[in-house]
C-alpha cells in the first residue's frame, strides 16, 4: 500500500470516529436523519464493487497456481467455449465468498462490471451453465472423481484430495454423508486433509 493510499484511509478513520462520538450531542432537537435532497453521480472511468476482496483472493489463487492445478486434474470440459474446469470451480467458490447462497446468485456478481474487473473477466458463467457444470460430475461417475486429486507434496507426504459433492437446490435440500477423512469444501467439492494413501470413493 503506498503512502497516500494509507493517508486516505487515516482521514476516513478518523472522519467516522469523529461522527461516531458518543459525546458529540449536537443537533438533538430534531431526529438525526436529515437528508431531504440527493444526489447521485456516475463516475464515467471509475467502477466500484461492494466485493473488493475478491481480487486478492484471486490473486492468492493465481500465487499458488491453485487455477492450473484445477485444470490439469479434473478435465470435465474438453472444449472451452469460453470456460475452463477452473472457472466453473472458482466461480461458485467466489459467489460463497462474496456472500451468495445458492447458484442464483451468481447472476448478480456476473452483473457488476467491478466485480468482473477485479477478477480480469470478460463475464462469468450464469447460474444455469454453472448448474450444467455441477451436474457433470454425476455423468462422469467415479472416473471423475479419481481424475480431482491435486499433487501430493514433495518433503513431508501430505496431500489434499478434492472430490465431488452434490449441491442442494437452491442452496439447500439433503446431502449424502462425507466419505470417511473428507470435510466440507465449498462450491460442491468435499476436501480431504492427511498423509499417507488417498481415501477412496468405496471407502
Amino acid at each position: 500500500m503506498n503512502a497516500k493510499i494509507r493517508q486516505q484511509i487515516e482521514r476516513r478513520k478518523r472522519r467516522i470516529a469523529r461522527r461516531l462520538d458518543k459525546n458529540d450531542n449536537r443537533g438533538c432537537d430534531r431526529p438525526i436523519m436529515t437528508a431531504s435532497n440527493i444526489h447521485y453521480e456516475i463516475a464515467d472511468r471509475t467502477r466500484a464493487t461492494a466485493n473488493g476482496g475478491i481480487g486478492a483472493m484471486h490473486l492468492l489463487v493465481r500465487k499458488l497456481e491453485l487455477d492450473q492445478a484445477i485444470d490439469r486434474h479434473l478435465g470435465l470440459l474438453k472444449i472451452h467455449l469460453p470456460y475452463h474446469d477452473s472457472d466453473h470451480v472458482l466461480n461458485i467458490a467466489y459467489n460463497l465468498l462474496a456472500g451468495g447462497r445458492c447458484l442464483e446468485h451468481l447472476e448478480l456478481l456476473r452483473s457488476d462490471e467491478g466485480y468482473l474487473d477485479a477478477l480480469g473477466a470478460r463475464r462469468i458463467p450464469d447460474p444455469t451453465t454453472a448448474g450444467d457444470f455441477c451436474r457433470r460430475f454425476d455423468a462422469a461417475g467415479n472416473q471423475s472423481h479419481d481424475s480431482c486429486s491435486a499433487a501430493e507434496g514433495p518433503a513431508d507426504g501430505r496431500h489434499v484430495t478434492i472430490a465431488p459433492y452434490p449441491l442442494g437446490q437452491g442452496g439447500s435440500g439433503t446431502r449424502p454423508p462425507f466419505p470417511p477423512g473428507f470435510r466440507r469444501g465449498i462450491g460442491g467439492f468435499a476436501a480431504f486433509h492427511g498423509r499417507g494413501p488417498r481415501p477412496t470413493q468405496s471407502e
